[in-house]
């Protein structure tokens, strides 16, 4: 087995475990934890989704179309239901109808095409990065909930973001740089999940978790 192969399934081992620990007493959270849980639960079926048509050996970049749009939805709406701010969640309001109007007026055709949309990867990954200074900056100066997963977020989205906004031409490349740059962002993938598993047990693991 390969390094990336291990890579891949210890990202999905840790995320498999923390949809577990998340769904323990989900019904005393808040709503943004519920939200965070969804986003959960959607990243693991659409990594089960990738895997399974990757054994097939079938085409499976299609789907990074709705895995992009699911995670900027899902997030947008963690990010607007966490925040203290009103300025702030009308902020996301607007962008998220600005960023669904743009995908699907001009990107709808481009959703069932085995390649990535570079534009596309922007549109719904660069908002949740900035929502997520955003949030480091709302709460500078407080222990808050959540910044664990924030941290993690902004860490992954900023290497993923990057990585697929070059996955034409990474993929494309010589086997041993596309290898290692796919080896980096497995390993980043595990280090947002870490940081998930230690939000849990730091904040939610005892009973009196609300917030």
């Amino acid at each position: 087995m390969s390094l990336i192969d291990v890579l891949i399934y210890l990202g999905y081992s840790v995320l498999g475990i923390n949809v577990i620990i998340y769904s323990v007493k989900i019904k005393n959270q808040d709503f943004f934890y519920r939200v965070f849980y969804v986003y959960l639960i959607f990243t693991l079926i659409m990594q089960i989704l990738f895997e399974v048509y990757a054994k097939i050996n079938q085409d499976n970049l299609f789907l990074s179309h709705y895995y992009f749009i699911g995670q900027f939805l899902i997030l947008s709406l963690f990010y607007h239901s966490i925040s203290k701010s009103i300025f702030f969640k009308k902020t996301i309001l607007v962008v998220i109808i600005y960023v669904l109007v743009m995908l699907f007026s001009v990107f709808a055709d481009t959703f069932n095409q085995n390649q990535f949309n570079i534009l596309e990867v922007l549109f719904t990954s660069v908002p949740i990065i900035i929502f997520a200074i955003f949030f480091f900056i709302e709460n500078m100066d407080k222990k808050r909930k959540y910044i664990l997963i924030n941290s993690g977020l902004f860490m992954y989205l900023i290497s993923s973001t990057f990585l697929y906004s070059l996955g034409n031409l990474i993929n494309s490349s010589n086997s041993l740089f596309k290898k290692t740059i796919w080896e980096l962002n497995g390993f980043i993938y595990i280090i947002l999940q870490i940081l998930i598993f230690i939000e849990w047990y730091k904040n939610f693991r005892k009973p009196e978790v609300a917030q």
